[in-house]
């Protein structure tokens, strides 16, 4: 017998997610379909061997708006969720290439990121901070992002054709200036050097930051993501008469003629109307090709999905015998592989030693390397950034992400697929889709409110 349900969400990632709280709120049958042990998708944790490990660290901005409009609507307390630190350090390891002598000096300064929590330390490092950026990088950085910001307001698309290395190169910025503050608003967020990182993509979420700047904060999470939030506002969704199923891959759509009646795996088949595609790009393209098998989909947001590039992610965390810093605040790490780091043993690790957690950048390097070396190469960056922990590993884990964000080089942002498809009864939800927030999680979180919106109010 098939199951039968109103609605069904394949993934369950932040977008999956809400897209299933939204059709759960509308009094939609709704099933989850997630192909891993655990619910979260790229904001997960499991045990590996053992230790407990996470998808990679994340960083909860408070510009966002509906992310926490969705864990509070699924009852959860954003205190409980979050520790706010409100301000991050910038560490540049000096001394060239990534092989020289560690012991040469490093520099490094802190960014308050809340003016109304805390404006000294905020208004401080703005006009502090000068051994990392002089007073004309300072000065450069804001005319060129008040430029971009105006060209991204009036006349985006171009910005789509430059990186913003070379945006802000014409107009101006130094070496210091693209290698230290540039690359920590791409490499450090989004694992990309600014070389490669589109404008358009940069001015994208600093225009959604600006407009909500009086909201700013920086937070982490207080315990392993699927627990303190993505199982949560799972349960939410089955309170609401929703169901979930884990270890289930999804491999194709099925139809009856043109609408969409279910999925299927190998062996099984799930029945419904309505069918939101939320999984990670990789897989989404796997399903949409596969349920196309015999020619291609004429639907223009598929044929998009089909056609967007993707990129791949590496965390690499250790587990140690003591901490290795004295909090778990977010450090950027321009001029090494070091996108971002930190400590965790006293927030989302606190029953570790000591935990220290690294998102790599750029990643595609170390998708094949052997763990070892991949592991080898983030301590010796590390003792570059002042964290020596060489002596101290107890454990290791590297996590690998085939298909973590789309690849927001120059040139993707008009492959970005809409949640809304000519297909009856299919959405697609993720932060590859178009939505202004690009690859962060409260851009996840609106993909899913608008898959779910085009289901429940469009034609069918």
């Amino acid at each position: 017998m098939k199951a039968t349900y109103d609605a069904i969400v394949v993934g369950s990632g932040l977008a999956g997610l809400s897209a299933a709280f939204h059709l759960a709120e509308a009094r939609k049958k709704t099933l989850v379909i997630e192909a891993a042990s655990q619910v979260g998708g790229r904001t997960s944790n499991w045990k590996s061997n053992g230790m407990d490990v996470e998808s990679g660290i994340h960083k909860y901005v408070g510009v966002y708006k509906e992310f926490p409009a969705l864990l509070k609507a699924a009852g959860l307390n954003l205190e409980d969720v979050f520790e706010y630190h409100d301000q991050l350090e910038m560490r540049v390891a000096e001394g060239g290439d990534r092989n020289s002598d560690p012991q040469r000096r490093r520099r490094s300064g802190w960014f308050g990121l809340s003016l109304f929590r805390r404006p000294l330390a905020t208004i401080g490092g703005a006009l502090g901070n000068w051994d990392l950026l002089s007073f004309w990088d300072k000065w450069k950085f804001v005319r060129i992002v008040v430029g971009g910001l105006w060209k991204y307001l009036t006349d985006p698309e171009p910005l789509d054709q430059t990186s913003i290395a070379e945006f802000a190169r014409k107009r101006g910025a130094s070496d210091n200036l693209v290698n230290t503050a540039f690359f920590s608003l791409s490499g450090g967020l989004f694992f990309l050097p600014p070389e490669r990182y589109s404008a358009h993509a940069f001015f994208s979420l600093f225009w959604a930051s600006t407009k909500r700047s009086y909201a700013s904060r920086l937070a982490i999470f207080r315990g392993g993501m699927t627990d303190v939030m993505a199982k949560p506002i799972m349960d939410a969704i089955l309170e609401r008469g929703g169901d979930v199923r884990l270890d289930t891959t999804i491999e194709r759509i099925l139809f009856e003629g043109q609408k969409v009646v279910g999925v299927a795996t190998k062996r099984e088949e799930f029945r419904a109307p309505k069918v939101v595609v939320a999984t990670q790009i990789g897989p989404a393209k796997k399903i949409v090709a596969a349920s196309y098998r015999d020619h291609s989909p004429k639907d223009a947001q598929l044929q998009k999905l089909l056609t967007i590039p993707d990129m791949p992610g590496v965390a690499v965390q250790l587990e140690l015998e003591s901490p290795a810093e004295r909090d778990d605040h977010v450090v950027f790490g321009p001029n090494s592989i070091l996108g971002t780091f930190g400590e965790q043993s006293h927030t989302t690790f606190s029953h570790s030693k000591g935990r220290i957690s690294t998102f790599l950048s750029p990643s595609e390097p170390f998708m094949a390397m052997p763990d070892g070396e991949v592991v080898d190469a983030v301590v010796r960056d590390l003792k570059r950034q002042g964290v020596d922990v060489a002596d101290r590993i107890r454990q290791s884990v590297v996590v690998r992400h085939p298909s973590e964000f789309y690849l927001m080089e120059p040139g993707s942002e008009s492959k970005r697929p809409r949640q809304r498809t000519t297909v009856p009864g299919l959405a697609l939800a993720g932060d590859y889709t178009k939505q202004p927030l690009i690859c962060t999680m409260e851009g996840a979180v609106i993909s899913g409110r608008l898959a779910a919106e085009a289901l429940l109010h469009g034609r069918e």
